[in-house]
């Protein structure tokens, strides 16, 4: 789990017990060479390495080879440029070993090879219209290729999610509209696609609620949660999502001011079935401050 606000640092459980807590975060007076400035996204590769979005503390993405930080490497700096970034808020690897970062201030996505920033590309610009993004969140890249990204401006009521087939854009693809009703978000931010192609996405803000779909028509539109703090199926608000190959349902609520709310919850399906919330407000063991990114190995 990706901790930030207060705590910046980066969380692992073994399970939804909170069972072998680790926690790797900034501290002061600790070497700053395995400092996590202000994690927002999270992704852990096949092999186990971590990768986090670290959005405002230093613009840059990091991995790391366990939760000791060995191997602690870095790409990026603020900036518009080429390895540059304005507040990267997701990253996502896919089994190429090829990297993608929702460059969110910069409006646009990129990828590049490897840690080096390898083959460096960019996609998008700002704007509403087609190859353009608004507030570029949460990204996936299904096992075709193709890239999902969750596109979400809160302050001027702007909500999509947008799937092209490469870096290029081809067969840009958009669905949704600012909302509460079907086939409407109101603060999209998590995406995942499984084996099948369900589309699960968080919709945070008013909504706070998980929505599952099963293409990109928004065919079998099936949405779970309520706004509200700490009974079965309340959300404050929904950050990260992970589906196991079980069909489990993992969601990160970033409930930085409802302390009981704010943690990881599990679900068996989109009935809210065998429903399991961990952790609460804090900096302690079992505590978070913001918890916004989420990845099960």
């Amino acid at each position: 789990v990706a901790d930030g606000l207060n705590n910046d640092r980066i969380v692992r459980i073994d399970d939804m017990c909170g069972t072998n807590w680790v926690a790797l975060q900034n501290e002061p007076g600790t070497d700053v060479a395995t400092t996590v400035g202000s994690p927002e996204g999270l992704f852990v590769d096949g092999a186990g390495k971590i990768y986090v979005a670290d959005t405002f503390g230093g613009n840059q993405i990091i991995r790391m080879d366990d939760m000791t930080g060995t191997n602690w490497t870095t790409v990026g700096s603020v900036g518009s440029g080429a390895l540059e970034f304005n507040a990267p808020k997701n990253v996502f690897v896919d089994g190429g070993g090829h990297i993608y970062v929702t460059d969110s201030f910069n409006y646009r996505i990129v990828r590049m090879d490897d840690m080096t920033g390898k083959n460096w590309t960019t996609f998008g610009t700002r704007g509403t219209g087609v190859d353009q993004f608004s507030v570029p969140t949460g990204i996936f890249v299904d096992g075709a290729g193709r890239i999902y990204v969750t596109d979400s401006d809160v302050a001027n009521e702007f909500d999509r999610v947008v799937r092209i087939d490469d870096m290029t854009g081809t067969n840009w693809t958009t669905f949704g509209t600012n909302g509460s009703g079907v086939n409407q978000f109101s603060a999209l931010w998590g995406i995942f696609v499984d084996s099948a192609g369900h589309i699960y996405l968080t919709d945070a803000g008013a909504n706070a609620r998980v929505v599952r779909m099963d293409d990109m028509n928004g065919t079998n539109w099936t949405t779970y949660g309520t706004f509200g703090e700490g009974a079965v199926g309340d959300f404050f608000s929904p950050a990260s999502i992970f589906v196991d190959d079980s069909g489990r349902i993992y969601v990160v609520d970033a409930a930085y001011t409802y302390p009981t709310d704010n943690g990881v919850v599990r679900m068996d399906d989109m009935t809210g079935k065998n429903w399991i919330r961990f952790g609460k407000g804090g900096s302690g063991v079992g505590e978070f401050s913001q918890a916004t990114g989420l990845w099960v190995h």
